[in-house]
């Protein structure tokens, strides 16, 4: 009887340390809200500050556009040249007023309240900055809709200019085409000219679905090709179409469509033939677009797997001979505060190209042509640089992961001694720090990584024993 009353006030006082614990978190909790909302106000009224601002550019652009709501008795030539700068005034007021939104959007900045690690207080900052942006967010949304009014309503007063003024020359411009077609006869010469043309197209099309074993340049010198013969295909066609439906290339589009329709009944059969070789053309623009699509998939395929084996190649190298990324940068660099592409492609001919493979202890010989090297060079480069930053090459050396299945960070490599810092993410990004090591314990392997998110580091799984995959090598 007095274990049980031992155990029930132990679990009694464990129950009271407990809410002891919770009230003393939630008041601190809100304590740390208190202070921020002041930092958030701050920053949410800086936000605030361009809307007004914003609202006086629309203001100045509808009035611009009052003379079109009203007809102002102003001249043709007038009325368009203030159309102009209407256009002018909504393009000022958009750019503000979009400026004004992005502000809006943020006003909490990339190094404060969105990296906190409290759940429940994360949700209460965007909660309140929800609330109190939520007035000055709907009127942003009607500024815009104030804005293309205006634009709608000098777009109406430009088609009705345009209608009247096709209406005008709508019956001389078709009597004319239809005595042209009814005349005139679309010789076989014309058609004869387009048909190798289309023919020469279509056969540059047909390996494109054998294109497996091709490497990235290999299929965009192929692509290329075929695009100039596409290309000339198009110019003939559009001669021929104009050859059998001659209408001035300058007219209104409306216009232009009106016009063929009356044309249509006197060149039935020009016409048909002429849409059979259209239907054949946009066949091989269709292949080529997948073609092109194709190969910009094998590219980034092959950029990420040149990438992961420079990685291993780097790091091995590293682990052997002691250096660090900088240091390495700076022998490479040969002292400069860059890196040329000769030096980076010489680098690695003195490398031990044997690393270990991804996930395993096992070694595997790994291959590095110059063009490969090459490739990666180029996609390192910041816009504009020819040649490569330090930053850039030391992010070479690191290997990239993605959690592939939701697991977990935990403090060391032993499953069974490491405590859990948090949970991994599916589609989380990690910078390998070190591994992959088996555990003795369990036998799987384990890495020292860095998530990108937060900056914390443990130790995550592969691996597991049944197979499913934890962890997978971005750029393998």
């Amino acid at each position: 009887h007095e274990i049980v009353n031992i155990k029930r006030t132990s679990e009694l006082a464990v129950v009271q340390a407990r809410q002891a614990a919770a009230k003393a978190t939630e008041a601190i909790r809100k304590k740390k809200m208190e202070e921020k909302k002041v930092a958030l106000k701050s920053k949410i009224a800086d936000a605030m500050a361009a809307g007004p601002a914003a609202e006086q550019f629309v203001i100045s652009a509808e009035s611009l556009v009052e003379p079109f709501i009203k007809g102002a008795s102003k001249s043709e030539a007038e009325m368009l040249e203030l159309a102009k700068k209407v256009d002018e005034a909504l393009e000022v007021a958009r750019t503000n007023v979009d400026q004004a939104t992005k502000d809006m959007k943020t006003p909490i900045s990339p190094d404060g309240e969105e990296h906190e690690e409290d759940e429940l207080l994360k949700k209460d900052i965007a909660a309140f900055v929800a609330a109190e942006t939520k007035r000055p967010t709907i009127r942003l949304g009607q500024y815009k809709n104030r804005i293309q009014r205006c634009a709608t309503i000098v777009g109406r007063y430009r088609k009705e200019l345009r209608d009247v003024h096709n209406r005008s020359i709508f019956d001389g411009l078709k009597a004319e085409l239809v005595a042209k077609v009814k005349g005139g006869k679309v010789s076989t010469e014309a058609f004869a000219k387009v048909d190798p043309l289309i023919l020469e197209a279509e056969k540059g099309v047909e390996p494109f679905p054998r294109h497996a074993k091709l490497t990235f340049s290999e299929m965009q010198i192929m692509g290329d090709r075929v695009s100039e013969k596409i290309e000339a295909a198009k110019v003939a066609v559009e001669e021929l179409r104009q050859e059998i439906c001659p209408i001035d290339p300058n007219l209104d589009d409306d216009l232009k469509r009106k016009l063929r329709l009356a044309a249509q009944p006197h060149i039935k059969q020009p016409l048909l033939r002429l849409g059979q070789i259209e239907r054949r053309l946009a066949r091989t623009i269709k292949l080529l677009a997948i073609f092109r699509g194709d190969a910009q998939s094998r590219c980034a395929s092959q950029k990420q797997s040149v990438r992961g084996i420079v990685v291993r190649v780097l790091s091995k190298h590293m682990a052997t001979s002691g250096q660090d990324a900088a240091a390495l940068f700076v022998q490479a660099a040969g002292g400069a505060s860059t890196l040329g592409k000769d030096a980076f492609i010489a680098l690695f001919d003195v490398m031990d190209k044997s690393v270990k493979k991804v996930g395993s202890n096992e070694e595997e010989q790994v291959e590095l042509s110059p063009e490969d090297l090459d490739s990666l060079f180029v996609s390192c480069l910041a816009n504009g640089a020819k040649e490569l930053s330090k930053d850039a090459f030391q992010q070479l050396t690191i290997q990239r992961m993605k959690v592939s299945k939701a697991t977990t960070l935990t403090t060391v490599l032993s499953i069974a001694e490491g405590k859990l810092l948090r949970a991994l993410r599916v589609g989380e990004t990690l910078d390998a720090l070190e591994g992959p090591i088996k555990e003795d314990k369990t036998g799987v392997m384990r890495m020292h990584v860095k998530a990108t998110k937060d900056g914390k580091e443990g130790w995550a799984t592969l691996a597991g024993n049944a197979g499913t995959i934890f962890l997978k090598d971005i750029d393998a």
